[in-house]
């Protein structure tokens, strides 16, 4: 193959150039997959090189029922949300099915609670300037822990990992401030949001026991 031919998509039939190409994959017996087949698979971190068109199919297709599932199945009964004034959702839980969304990203995937095994804030933080003052009370949530003297916090993620599923994702790690939005005020609603899904996760699996 020369350097500017075009490789022809062993699923669509499309052809890519040589720089579009580069955002494809190749598949062991030397087929490939367009960016654009490639964005229809699972989120998760695929091994291509080790894949067969009939695996990618297959994937695709987990991948299709997937997102028929968030648009057609998918039932809000529950939704977290942070910010300064708890008006920016984040997490969309669909509590009868044992579903939840992320809808910080809209990503459009849905996971499983049964899949979920850790859960828990990771903070950025910062030492005080000269005549800053940054108090968090963190006792209505046990899951946190005190913000030290001297110390502010500069940005907050929910980190969530997950056991093996269909869609390959181990772990989401959702932003819930930054350094722009960090007041007190929006860091006391991502505390919240945390505390919040925590809740969820919590009566869910104490539900699904009884």
């Amino acid at each position: 193959m020369g350097l500017f031919d075009k490789k022809t998509c062993a699923v669509c039939g499309g052809q890519s150039g040589v720089i579009v190409g580069l955002f494809g994959a190749d598949l062991a017996g030397g087929a490939y997959l367009c960016p654009g087949c490639r964005n229809k698979c699972t989120p998760g971190n695929l091994n291509f090189k080790n894949m067969t068109l009939d695996d990618v199919k297959a994937n695709m297709a987990i991948a299709d029922a997937n997102k028929k599932k968030g648009s057609t199945e998918f039932r809000s009964t529950r939704k977290i949300q942070t910010g300064a004034f708890r008006d920016r959702p984040f997490l969309d839980i669909d509590e009868n099915h044992g579903w939840f969304m992320n809808t910080a990203d809209n990503d459009g995937w849905v996971y499983s609670l049964d899949d979920i095994y850790f859960y828990g804030p990771e903070f950025e933080t910062a030492k005080l300037e000269l005549g800053q003052s940054f108090h968090l009370d963190t006792y209505n949530y046990p899951e946190l822990s005190k913000c030290p003297e001297g110390i502010r916090i500069t940005a907050a993620k929910l980190k969530i990992l997950m056991v093996e599923n269909e869609l390959g994702v181990s772990q989401l790690s959702i932003d819930l401030l930054s350094g722009s939005s960090a007041d007190e005020n929006a860091v006391r609603g991502a505390c919240a949001a945390i505390h919040d899904f925590a809740e969820a996760v919590k009566a869910y699996k104490t539900n699904r026991k009884k």
